[in-house]
């Protein structure tokens, strides 16, 4: 890291310690959080079937091996399916994990569950710049207080102010 960094650059700055030139051609096993706030609406698409189209936004907090902390700003357009009346539902979203303006990895996750806990899959896609070429994933959790917000919600209403956490326990990160 260079040691002029400002405190901002240095928030969005490291994904997952990967600046590190030590990473390249290596496999690291972190963990990470995200806290997110999300916005989006709500649309009737069946008789006990809503859709939730929005974005999640928020820092990626990663963790390493050695327990370093450090963060990236991340940005996910969502789809969300929702059965109201079981509680079942269905998400999938694509990251955009900006580290800098060259410097980008993008993702893509699924899920399934009940409203407001959702387990599956996150996968490293692609990146640019000092990521290009990425590879790897995680098992996912997505925490939120969505199934308070569904209940009594109208098709076409607007969630301007969601919160919940994404959890990747086991994240394994491979840059060729």
């Amino acid at each position: 890291m260079k040691d002029g960094r400002s405190s901002l650059n240095k928030a969005i700055g490291i994904l997952l310690l990967l600046c590190s030139s030590q990473l390249y051609g290596e496999e690291r096993n972190l963990r990470a959080m995200m806290h997110w706030e999300a916005e989006g609406g709500i649309y009737s698409i069946g008789t006990n079937q809503m859709l939730f189209l929005g974005v999640m936004e928020g820092i990626l907090y990663v963790e390493t091996e050695e327990g370093d902390l450090d963060g990236a700003f991340i940005e996910c357009p969502v789809s969300q399916k929702v059965n109201p009346e079981t509680g079942e539902s269905t998400a999938t979203g694509h990251c955009q994990i900006t580290v800098g303006a060259e410097d980008v990895v993008y993702a893509e996750f699924d899920c399934k569950g009940k409203i407001g806990d959702c387990r599956g899959q996150f996968r490293l896609v692609e990146g640019i710049g000092r990521f290009e070429g990425v590879s790897g994933g995680s098992d996912i959790r997505i925490r939120s207080i969505l199934g308070v917000l569904f209940k009594g919600m109208a098709s076409g209403s607007i969630i301007r102010s969601g919160e919940g956490i994404a959890l990747l326990p086991n994240l394994k990160v491979i840059i060729p």
